[in-house]
């Protein structure tokens, strides 16, 4: 972290260093536990930076993602979480990574969603199926949304495609 608050002494307009700041600040789900350890786990640091991030970057679709992923997993307001991904998906509508957070946030939280907002979350699942599908299932899946997720498919092979996911995911577990 020392050398990104130098960084920011250097040129503290730049959004990439409060961003990076509140990247550090949560958890990683696929890094390790000794990783984990090291790194300090701050989540209000990172709700801070990431805000610090927005007030220099105000357009940036990546950022507002990142923030509303922030407020989800610690476990915020759910209006506020939502009206944040809304703002990043009015920003970056087919930016894979906003698309995801979409997903993650909207399937967590489906039955807070209004009709419009089920609506959207719909037409980017669709969107999401036919470009990446395994992006779709593999976060249901990893975040433990699939149930969520199958109200949503429509085609056959998708729904082979998460019932596969999560039979793996049983035999890995219960390994």
């Amino acid at each position: 972290m020392t050398l990104l608050a130098s960084a920011k002494k250097l040129n503290p307009y730049n959004a990439e260093y409060p961003f990076y700041q509140a990247y550090f600040s949560i958890p990683v789900e696929h890094a390790s536990s000794a990783m984990l350890e090291k790194r300090p786990i701050n989540l209000e640091h990172a709700h801070q930076f990431y805000r610090q991030a927005i007030t220099l970057r105000p357009h940036s679709g990546h950022i507002w993602a990142q923030y509303a992923n922030a407020l989800l997993e610690s476990n915020s307001d759910i209006e506020k979480t939502v009206n944040t991904i809304e703002k990043a998906l009015a920003l970056a509508p087919y930016q894979l990574a906003v698309l995801q957070t979409e997903l993650k946030i909207g399937l967590t939280y489906w039955d807070h969603l209004s009709k419009k907002q089920k609506q959207q979350l719909r037409t980017s699942t669709d969107y999401l199926l036919e470009h990446k599908p395994y992006l779709v299932i593999n976060t249901a899946v990893a975040h433990g949304l699939a149930k969520p997720l199958r109200l949503l498919l429509k085609k056959e092979k998708d729904i082979h495609q998460l019932d596969r996911a999560l039979v793996k995911q049983e035999k890995n577990h219960a390994n």
